[in-house]
């Protein structure tokens, strides 16, 4: 098997991202959001969304088998 060396640049680079700990999605101060907060989504999720994705994918292996 002949050395390829920007394949296992690519591979390298991606075990170092997935190894880097993600530091940055912790808050570490107050910023300001009351303990106790309202959330209502502003529109339901419903049933179209899961036909939407079938129909979606219907299409995608369609186009993949011609």
């Amino acid at each position: 098997m002949k050395f390829n060396f920007s394949r296992s640049i690519a591979l390298v680079s991606v075990i170092i991202l997935l190894l880097t700990p993600r530091l940055n999605y912790a808050q570490f101060e107050d910023v300001g959001f009351e303990p106790e907060v309202n959330d209502e989504p502003t529109a339901p999720i419903n049933g179209f969304i899961a036909l939407g994705f079938l129909i979606g994918g219907y299409l995608g292996i369609r186009n993949l088998k011609e």
